[in-house]
């Protein structure tokens, strides 16, 4: 993987990260380049890339991240908040 799909990459781990669907990114090539100001054929291009290196998988209405359990660094929100009323182990 070159530097340029590197960098795209982590901004789509991030992106799967903010929109809290288990890994899922289920928006258009226009929307994901529009949220992450990069053009559209860069976005596709690293896609493509990342399917064939079996990192995500293209799924009803866009793609997922394969086994996203071990890329996810940050609880979910609401993990924060039952961590917080001491509802949950940390």
């Amino acid at each position: 993987m070159d530097d340029k799909t590197f960098r795209v990459f982590i901004l789509l781990l991030c992106l799967a990260n903010e929109l809290e669907d288990d890994g899922e990114i289920n928006l258009s090539v226009k929307d994901i380049a529009w949220r992450l100001r990069i053009f559209e054929k860069i976005i596709s291009k690293t896609i493509s890339e990342l399917i064939l290196l079996s990192i995500v998988e293209q799924c009803e209405g866009g793609f997922r991240f394969i086994n996203n359990e071990s890329q996810v660094l940050e609880p979910t929100r609401v993990q924060r908040q039952k961590r917080v009323w001491n509802l949950i182990d940390p």
